[in-house]
């Protein structure tokens, strides 16, 4: 945490100082533990305005991404985030899968490319849980359009995108 509230992740602090991930959260744990330090809770939708972020100004200029657009794909991101809260879907879970399978399925929707893969490794978090995420993210996305769109019959995972 710094000073202005921001996030700051144990990853980006591990890659400062060169130390494994789980020791630094064991010691990070052992002195909250210790001091009695109150945490505030998790922003997810922090954490996807960071990411989204930090994925924008690090592109190759081929794909420039226009601020309309990229104003545009942070609220739908945000809008789908929130979605995933109300519907429990990143309830005690690891929150940066979600954070890159909602990155990666807006970029589909605006048809802007996006490598799931590279983006994880950015992130240091397994590819797997991110496709896992991302394949529960669409399922139940197709069950909301089914109980609420008079077509919704018609949508499946592999339409959504049309639908969305």
């Amino acid at each position: 945490m710094r000073k202005a509230n921001k996030l700051l992740p144990l990853t980006s602090v591990c890659d400062s100082i060169g130390c494994d991930i789980y020791e630094l959260d064991r010691m990070v744990w052992r002195v909250v533990d210790h001091l009695d330090i109150k945490l505030p809770d998790f922003d997810i939708v922090g954490l996807f305005d960071r990411v989204f972020k930090e994925w924008v100004s690090g592109r190759n200029n081929n794909n420039n991404i226009g601020k309309d657009l990229s104003a545009k794909m942070v609220k739908q991101g945000i809008f789908v985030l929130q979605c995933m809260i109300k519907w429990y879907m990143t309830t005690g879970r690891r929150p940066v899968p979600a954070v890159v399978a909602v990155l990666v399925f807006v970029c589909e929707l605006n048809d802007v490319e996006i490598s799931m893969d590279d983006l994880a490794g950015q992130l240091n978090v397994a590819v797997a849980t991110c496709k896992l995420r991302y394949i529960e993210l669409l399922k139940c996305l197709v069950d909301v359009a089914r109980a609420n769109l008079p077509w919704g019959d018609d949508v499946n995972v592999k339409n959504i995108m049309i639908n969305a």
